[in-house]
Order: C-alpha cells, then structure tokens, then sequence
C-alpha cells in the first residue's frame, strides 16, 4: 500500500528509494515490488485472487514442490519470490510462502485487498 502510494507523490524512482529507506526490505522483497511496479499490468487491490496470482507470476514468482515440514506446514507446494527458491539459504515465509503467504505479501505490498465482489 505504502508504495502504491509512495509513486502517487514521488514517483517510481522516489517510491522506490522510500520504501528501501523507511521499510529496510532485503534485495527480494525489493525486486519483487520493484518488478510489478514496473509491470505493464500490476496486481491491482481489486484483482480477483486467480488474477492477481497469474499477474505475480507474470513478474517472476515460482511455484515449487515441496515435502517434510514445510509441506507440512504449506501444502505441497509454496511460492517463491523472484530469484528466490525453497531452501537453506533463503527464509520461510519471507522468500518463500503457502498461497496465504502470498496473498499477504500481495496485501502489504501492492495493495490488494482481496477478492471483491463488483
């Protein structure tokens, strides 16, 4: 939300640089906002959650099969951020997420506010 209305007054550029500064994200969470923000057709806060999932993917978000405890805990699959996949050396639930954990990060991130009737 906070980017969405971060470029209204400074910009992409400026929105950007906010966000880095106020928020701190690591370098993922950065290139994942920073990739829909520069998408021909970002997720918008009354996509519906099929809609926004295709937009997501269409910006570099991955499924991956997973099993133990984190398929235990997510199902048999999670969602990783662009550049990121379900291992040691990136975290659970910040590089990588069940679908709840997905829509969460679409909320926070780009606004959405979930599946709306019209």
């Amino acid at each position: 939300q906070s980017l969405k209305n971060g470029v209204h007054f400074f910009g992409v550029d400026g929105a950007k640089k906010f966000v880095r500064q106020y928020y701190g994200y690591d370098a993922y969470i950065q290139e994942a906002i920073d990739l829909m923000v520069a998408s021909a057709f970002p997720v918008q806060e009354d996509d519906c959650w099929p809609e926004a999932l295709r937009k997501m993917k269409c910006t570099g978000w991955k499924a991956q099969k997973v099993s133990g405890n984190v398929e235990l805990r997510h199902g048999p699959h999670v969602y990783c951020l662009p550049g990121c996949k379900a291992s040691g050396d990136f975290e659970e639930c910040v590089h990588y997420m069940g679908e709840e954990g997905m829509k969460d990060f679409a909320r926070k991130h780009f606004g959405w506010r979930g599946d709306v009737e019209k």
